[in-house]
């Protein structure tokens, strides 16, 4: 409406869109407030009102509507949204600011990360082919480090993981780092219920995939030496009459 505040009149209003915003801002900031909603609140006879007259074309307020809007606004305001900002801003700065015994990932280790993928993506193309990401991982050190010897199981996860992903095509900075992450942390404890679901039913593909691709490799390695035993038994034969 074309509402006034007689308690500021040019500054203070609801005639548009930009001064009703100025106005909410300054009661959030808590700036007379209280002034503002008892304006807002004037009836007849202490508006202007004419009989037959339009009730959006006179200056006055609804005395119920503007203490519930008003004391609600402020509330949700002040003791929600406000909060849940305090919230976001506190978890950013611990993210960034924690010790490096708290923090599940360093300054360091991303810093080595991001050391390591200027190597591999020595042209700076932002991303690189699925089968370089093997000896990117080779070369990582510090909490992302992947010894193929020792974690043999799990380097092998890893690869399939990005394979299965993006379907053998290249993959990006935080495409690898968001995998790399997803492994330094517990994830039952880091994740919510859904996303928690999501990732047990895509590490469950992945190991049922891993351990097909073992077994078919074993397969074949077996395969492959009963083939080399027949052929040196034949060449044995073929030579010794």
């Amino acid at each position: 409406s074309g509402l006034y505040c007689p308690r500021y009149y040019r500054h203070v209003n609801f005639r548009n869109g930009r001064e009703a915003l100025v106005v909410l801002f300054r009661s959030v900031t808590g700036e007379d407030w209280n002034d503002i909603m008892h304006d807002c609140m004037r009836s007849p006879p202490f508006c202007y009102w004419a009989e037959g007259l339009n009730y959006w074309e006179t200056d006055c307020g609804n005395y119920f509507g503007a203490i519930l809007y008003f004391c609600s606004f402020y509330l949700i305001i002040t003791y929600i949204v406000l909060n849940v900002l305090v919230a976001i801003i506190m978890e950013n700065f611990s993210l960034f600011y924690s010790s490096e015994e708290d923090a599940l990932l360093s300054y360091a280790d991303i810093r080595n990360f991001q050391q390591v993928w200027n190597y591999v993506d020595a042209d700076q193309k932002r991303s690189i082919p699925t089968r370089r990401v093997k000896f990117l991982l080779r070369l990582l050190r510090g909490r992302l480090e992947v010894d193929p010897n020792k974690d043999r199981l799990l380097f092998k996860h890893m690869c399939y993981e990005m394979e299965r992903l993006h379907n053998g095509e290249d993959v990006s900075f935080h495409d690898v780092l968001n995998m790399l992450s997803y492994r330094s942390v517990d994830i039952r404890k880091s994740l919510q219920l859904e996303e928690l679901l999501q990732r047990e039913e895509l590490e469950y593909l992945i190991e049922e995939e891993v351990a097909k691709q073992t077994i078919r490799s074993w397969l074949e390695t077996c395969l492959r030496r009963i083939k080399q035993r027949q052929n040196v038994v034949r060449l044995y034969y073929w030579v010794i009459p």
